[in-house]
């Protein structure tokens, strides 16, 4: 791993936490959660678990004074959507890599990387912030130097060098508030769990063969009694760990976002 980019991130406040190579979770108890604000820390942090030392390092956003606009290119074209909505404020498309850090994806994607003012709450994340693009306020997200299959998470430079992480700026700020969100309801119909079934998989974790569609129910469940997102992932997250056999974090996450975008369409 490049010491310089993981500095970078430590600079900004971010909290760093290793991950598998050729993977974006960490398979530890607590997964993203073991997340450090040092270098020294982390190191010590993989000499005690040598498997991800040669793995990918990733940022706990929920620590971290961070947001990230993820714009993603497969199905609906993120970068069409957000170039439109740059345009119709009077904005050149191309501002928003100019004016902080922002990464390619190995899937052609981009990660652009804003922090939040101190003094403000956070916002939830937002699935379908515009068509293709969300908005990444906890959890976990891989960033460079990683890898997957082959293909490097990659810092967009200006002049040779990374543009510097810039406070987050008024037109992502009016988005977030909400000027423009547009998003499409899913059609997917989960698994229903009685009550009685649902509690017992935060005591017993997610079934073996069912974990997908329990995790399903169990999270839309969470979400309809207007439980805070973040705490219906933390919950997610606690029963998935007690499962037999726990899906990776990045399987975990694929469910939630999935659900959490189609409850943010029921609630419009």
């Amino acid at each position: 791993m490049k010491q310089v980019h993981l500095q970078r991130y430590i600079e900004h406040g971010a909290f760093l936490f290793s991950a598998l190579p050729n993977e974006k979770h960490n398979a530890e108890p607590g997964g993203f959660k073991n997340s450090f604000n040092s270098l020294s820390s982390l190191t010590q942090w993989q000499a005690e678990h040598p498997r991800y030392k040669d793995g990918n390092v990733g940022i706990d956003l929920s620590k971290s004074p961070l947001v990230v606009l993820d714009v993603d290119k497969h199905g609906t074209n993120g970068y069409l959507a957000l170039a439109n909505y740059m345009k119709a404020q009077g904005l050149s498309p191309d501002r928003m890599t100019k004016e902080t850090y922002t990464e390619l994806t190995p899937s052609g994607g981009l990660h652009a990387f804003y922090t939040w003012p101190s003094d403000k709450t956070k916002p939830v994340r937002t699935v379908g912030l515009l068509d293709g693009v969300d908005l990444l306020t906890d959890g976990g997200v891989i960033v460079a130097p990683s890898s997957i299959d082959g293909k490097d998470y990659k810092a967009l430079e200006q002049e040779g060098k990374p543009v510097a992480i810039a406070e987050v700026p008024d037109w992502l700020k009016k988005l977030i508030e909400g000027e423009q969100v547009t998003n499409k309801p899913r059609t997917s119909k989960a698994t229903r769990y009685s009550i009685d079934e649902r509690l017992g998989m935060i005591l017993d974790g997610f079934t073996t063969g069912q974990r997908n569609d329990q995790a399903t129910s169990f999270i839309g469940w969470l979400l309809s009694y207007r439980i805070h997102p973040r705490k219906a992932l933390e919950l997610a997250e606690l029963a998935n760990s007690r499962s037999p056999e726990p899906l990776s974090y990045d399987e975990l996450e694929k469910v939630y976002i999935s659900v959490l975008k189609r409850e943010n369409a029921r609630a419009k």
